[in-house]
């Protein structure tokens, strides 16, 4: 069954995807206030990113957006720590499927805390080798640097980082390039 929007999405050139989501992000993602945020990474800022808020088009926006850019690398699945990850890595696997892939990417999402019942997991989900770790937001890289941790820990090869918007500082970035890969839709800067 044909689907026109993920047609087009698929047709659509890269520029042309950053800029309906760069249109989204200052509508619906991008907050600025006189009372600073506390951010994950424990640093305050007045801009605070809530990709959470994209909706339903803005996700297939950066979905299509990854998409493209993890069909330059060997991956094999993508995920990240929950939650931020898991509505991107979701979007970006389906992507891969509605474009049928011969490869679709499977995910998997990396636990916070190990749960007291269930399986006990720290991964759930197929993560694939090679992996790439997706964010949504990454500011120190805290995040994603914990799941990566999490990944290698299960031997699983582990590729890179991709987030949406990176709004850290050189020192940051270069953490994450020791570790592999990193590379981001739209840098913080991108929005000032």
């Amino acid at each position: 069954m044909m689907n026109p929007f993920i047609d087009d999405l698929k047709s659509t050139k890269f520029i042309d995807l950053k800029d309906g989501l760069y249109n989204i992000i200052k509508e619906r993602v991008w907050i600025k206030s006189d009372k600073p945020f506390k951010l994950a990474s424990g640093i305050t800022s007045s801009e605070y990113f809530n990709i959470k808020n994209l909706g339903s088009d803005g996700l297939a926006l950066a979905a299509a957006l990854l998409y493209k850019m993890i069909q330059k690398t060997d991956t094999a699945s993508i995920g990240g720590l929950e939650s931020g990850a898991i509505p991107l890595s979701v979007a970006t696997s389906c992507m891969s499927l509605a474009q049928k892939s011969t490869a679709p990417l499977e995910w998997f999402y990396v636990r916070k805390d190990i749960k007291g019942h269930g399986t006990g997991n720290t991964i759930e989900g197929r993560p694939a080798p090679p992996v790439m770790i997706l964010d949504d937001v990454i500011t120190s890289g805290g995040s994603s640097l914990k799941a990566i941790r999490a990944i290698k820990d299960q031997n699983i090869d582990y590729i890179g980082t991709m987030c949406v918007l990176f709004r850290g500082d050189k020192e940051h970035k270069m953490a994450l390039e020791e570790e592999g890969s990193f590379q981001y839709i739209f840098s913080h800067n991108d929005f000032q």
